[in-house]
């Protein structure tokens, strides 16, 4: 059996047959690097890449597909910057936020739409953090708070309204950290404190004799 080790040199000599190859990318998918190409099959590097996204930078360019790049990037979104320029469409710039929300942070700014900014949030609601603070809609800030209630921490404070809060409190009691005092009303305390008593701590003082675990 064939132990992966990240030892340059001594693993490239350790891979010589296709079984040990397929080993070896189910353990990292970055041993890719380390496989002869005669042996990188397109199944091959599909698992490389399946099990890290980075690996795509080790895949033959004739089995570099759309699909394999979306894969990577879905995989892990840093896996972008090795996306060639010109596979950067509108078509599959969209696709790569559908599938990773973080995505959004590497597109080209000039492909960056209304339309993308939602795909980014409604599949990460951290994917907020990314869009320009005057292109925050309303409808855009509930679209990721109602993903990822901790999403709350980058709606700008002109934008939140109690029913945000309570959206984010019911899906998640930890935003409840992040909701401002002023929105702290008795409804979204007794929604926090519901779910986990040691919200009560950060219920305000004037309402915590109202509020019962």
């Amino acid at each position: 059996m064939l132990h992966f080790t990240k030892i340059i040199g001594e693993t490239q000599m350790n891979i010589t047959t296709e079984e040990e190859a397929f080993e070896s990318v189910l353990q990292d998918g970055l041993a890719l690097e380390y496989v002869p190409e005669e042996l990188k099959t397109e199944m091959l590097c599909g698992i490389a890449v399946f099990n890290n996204g980075l690996a795509i930078d080790y895949v033959p360019e004739a089995l570099k597909t759309e699909a394999l790049y979306l894969d990577a990037v879905q995989q892990n979104v840093l896996a972008f910057k090795f996306v060639p320029e010109a596979m950067k469409t509108e078509t599959f710039c969209l696709a790569a936020v559908q599938q990773n929300g973080l995505a959004l942070k590497f597109i080209p700014e000039s492909l960056k739409t209304e339309a993308f900014y939602l795909a980014a949030v409604q599949r990460n609601g951290f994917a907020l953090h990314c869009v320009p603070e005057e292109l925050k809609t309303e409808a855009l800030c509930f679209a990721a708070i109602q993903r990822n209630a901790i999403a709350l921490v980058y709606v700008p404070k002109v934008l939140i309204k109690e029913a945000f809060c309570l959206a984010a409190v019911q899906k998640n009691y930890m935003s409840f950290i992040y909701v401002p005092k002023a929105m702290k009303t008795k409804d979204v305390c007794l929604a926090a404190v519901k779910q986990d008593g040691r919200m009560l701590e950060f219920v305000p003082e004037e309402l915590k004799e109202n509020i019962s675990i």
